[in-house]
């Protein structure tokens, strides 16, 4: 069953980050329907995957103009120590916790998007350099 919680390939295009949030959050959804014993077994996948996408995250905030990234960062570790602590519960025998953590997770994503990641995608555009096209350089006749 290998693929069934593949989230994404690194973030491209203008729909960064809200497309990547949407697969991370089809992800936990799938996780989150699967047997408990599916659950624990596939829970540490599900974190490396949420620290994948935390670490291409971090790539796109450093390729942009004066992103104040401290506290993004700081977001994405505090979110990663639940997820690894919670990863210790699962494999002790804990799934409620995990099933929980991934519940959870889900709405500090959406509330991320929000305030965090869609403002520096905005910020990004605005600051876009612009091409200036001359009509002496076009022939449309």
């Amino acid at each position: 069953m290998q693929g069934i919680w593949n989230n994404h390939a690194a973030p491209s295009g203008a729909n960064y980050p809200d497309e990547s949030a949407r697969r991370l959050l089809e992800m936990l959804l799938q996780a989150l329907q699967r047997p408990d014993d599916e659950f624990q077994r596939r829970y540490p996948e599900l974190v490396a995957q949420v620290e994948r996408d935390c670490r291409q995250q971090e790539d796109w905030l450093d390729s942009l103009p004066e992103a104040a990234a401290k506290e993004h960062l700081e977001e994405h570790a505090r979110m990663l120590g639940v997820l690894h602590h919670t990863a210790l519960c699962v494999m002790q025998g804990d799934i409620a916790t995990g099933r929980t953590a991934a519940f959870l997770l889900m709405d500090w994503i959406r509330m991320h998007v929000e305030t965090m990641d869609r403002p520096h995608a905005e910020a990004a555009v605005r600051h876009r350099p612009r091409c200036r096209i001359s009509n002496d350089l076009i022939d449309i006749h």
